[in-house]
């Protein structure tokens, strides 16, 4: 199977998604496994990537290779579709190659308190990942639309791939992986699909 080969990698089976490769490494489901229907809690089907949330507080983040096939069998099994606000994409904001005026930075600001993500917070994680984010898509990918979660981890994987001094630990990135999740819990549903 070829690494960039994102069709390989999910499969929509009858009793479970599998799960043929999975690159984050903190993941419980790294770097392949099963995850049955009645693990899953909700899918929220319009974000990129599709994300999957788990009954254990992890979302798994999925290519949309099929939205219709996994929207079906979400249905078929009583597994809610939902729209959330996209807290990391709020909070990756500074790291898009798009400059955002006072009022958007501030109806970020207040997306995020209505989240649960006050300045302090949101101030703490961005400079965390300000060099690892920031360099990663100004240096190489040059998103000008929006950043997310994927990308946290991409880039902290990417970095920590080539030797970048600012990567985090293998220790940094599990810790970082599951506040991550915490932080994902947040975004608030904005309403089913």
């Amino acid at each position: 199977m070829h690494a960039d080969d994102r069709t390989l990698r999910f499969g929509i089976c009858d009793d479970h998604i599998r799960i043929a490769w999975y690159p984050y490494t903190p993941a419980t489901v790294f770097p392949h496994g099963q995850l049955p229907y009645e693990y899953i809690r909700e899918i929220s089907i319009t974000s990129i990537p599709v994300e999957i949330r788990t009954n254990r507080g992890e979302v798994l983040l999925v290519p949309a290779v099929d939205k219709d096939a996994m929207l079906a069998a979400a249905r078929e099994r009583s597994i809610p579709c939902v729209r959330r606000v996209d807290v990391w994409g709020l909070i990756l904001e500074p790291f898009v190659d798009t400059e955002f005026t006072e009022e958007h930075d501030a109806r970020t600001r207040t997306a995020l308190a209505e989240s649960g993500i006050e300045d302090a917070t949101c101030t703490r994680l961005r400079s965390r990942l300000a060099r690892i984010v920031g360099d990663y898509n100004f240096n190489f990918i040059w998103n000008w639309w929006g950043l997310s979660l994927f990308h946290a981890f991409d880039a902290i994987q990417f970095c920590g791939s080539i030797g970048v001094s600012q990567a985090m630990s293998d220790d940094e990135y599990t810790r970082f992986y599951w506040e991550a999740m915490e932080f994902s819990e947040r975004g608030t549903v904005i309403s089913p699909v």
